[in-house]
């Protein structure tokens, strides 16, 4: 963003404050522009449920694997603070294809970071009294302009020494990415739902697959393997796990395989989980897609389901703020059963309706709550209601 009509020089000497000569400092305008901004800064953290915190993430700034060893970061806006602790928005443009610095290929943590940034721009003119001039501007910047190398840090930067925020953190190994969970800086605009509550409408996401295990191979997994890759038994069968049920024997990984539905000897790399797959899964409905369910988009979705269906949650909140959602979930016109599965990390009450069951009757509508405080180590489910006919 660019903010003109700034002079870096004072007033020029001999001319009075008028139209021939009048200049106005660089830093008069900046301190109106930043009051501005903090202005509005601060009126967005009022709204959160922790008008407190010094850095929250508003949206974006989302870092996934674009292949070949680089990064893919959507484009993000957080608040934070600048060197003098003032109230700022931090902003990251979207970046593509992004490499790792030189040998930081190698397994080690990283995260992306980000920080209050601003530049000078400035051109050449004459001024109309023939004295030449410099017209410059102020314009937002953000860190990894000039070097994108300079997004990556190899220590943890939840404890700055300098105004920084995280987007992101993961491991590459090679040309291999695993993201590594819970590093991210806090969200706000989840806590903005409270005023306003949207319904988003989330189509399952063809680049996630559910595996389903026979119950005489299968190991069970646990929490630290989320984001782990997972191997197939049949060369080229890879992802990286993104929930698990163990109850119901059933992964959802992040894949662009489309696997083997035989396979065996499926394992976690570094991991525990394990088993072979029960290819009479996938005789009817394939391998199933995920509904990713952005919790910094809204609190109330909508979902047709028209296919097997794996819940997954991203962008939840931390520790301590409580983050709720509620599922409307439509099954479309075919005649073969939907599944709607939830990671075992849900526990459902007992006399609300249990676990969900399968949608079995053509444009049946089920409505689901969901809540946590903890930022999703443990969900509590409750069925609002099943079979509804609209």
């Amino acid at each position: 963003m660019e903010h003109t009509n700034i002079f870096k020089d004072s007033e020029v000497g001999g001319y009075n404050p008028d139209a021939d000569g009048d200049y106005h400092k660089v830093t008069d305008y900046a301190r109106d522009f930043n009051y501005t901004q903090g202005q509005i800064a601060r009126a967005i953290k009022a709204l959160s449920s922790n008008p407190d915190a010094d850095f929250m993430i508003l949206y974006g700034g989302v870092v996934t694997d674009s292949g070949g060893g680089q990064v893919d970061i959507s484009a993000g806006v957080a608040i934070g603070q600048n060197s003098d602790d003032d109230v700022r928005f931090i902003i990251l443009p979207a970046q593509s294809n992004v490499p790792m610095p030189t040998g930081w290929d190698d397994g080690r943590q990283l995260w992306v970071t980000g920080q209050h940034e601003w530049v000078f721009g400035s051109s050449t003119r004459n001024h109309k009294q023939t004295v030449t001039s410099y017209h410059y501007t102020v314009e937002d910047s953000f860190l990894g302009n000039s070097d994108t190398d300079d997004l990556f840090v190899d220590a943890d930067p939840n404890s700055p020494s300098e105004a920084t925020i995280c987007w992101g953190s993961f491991t590459m190994t090679g040309a291999t990415f695993a993201e590594v969970a819970g590093e991210r800086t806090d969200e706000l605009a989840h806590s903005l739902n409270r005023y306003i509550e949207k319904i988003e409408t989330v189509s399952l996401d063809s680049d996630y697959l559910i595996l389903a295990f026979e119950l005489a191979s299968y190991t069970d997994c646990v929490s630290a393997d989320i984001g782990r890759t997972v191997v197939g038994g049949t060369s080229g069968d890879e992802g990286t796990l993104r929930a698990y049920n163990n109850t119901t024997r059933k992964w959802l990984i992040e894949t662009s395989d489309s696997w083997n539905d035989n396979d065996e000897n499926v394992t976690i790399t570094s991991g525990t989980g394990a088993g072979n797959l029960d290819d009479t899964n996938y005789s009817g409905g394939g391998f199933g897609e995920a509904c990713v369910i952005d919790l910094s988009l809204s609190n109330v979705f909508s979902i047709d389901l028209d296919n097997d269906c794996y819940f997954y949650f991203t962008n939840i909140p931390s520790s301590g703020v409580a983050a709720s959602c509620s599922l409307m979930i439509t099954k479309d016109a075919n005649a073969t059963e939907r599944e709607a599965n939830f990671s075992d990390l849900v526990k459902w009450t007992s006399d609300g309706g249990g676990v969900p069951d399968n949608l079995d009757t053509s444009g049946q509508i089920d409505y689901y709550s969901l809540i946590t405080h903890d930022g999703g180590t443990i969900w509590l489910g409750f069925t609002g209601g099943t079979n509804f006919s609209v």
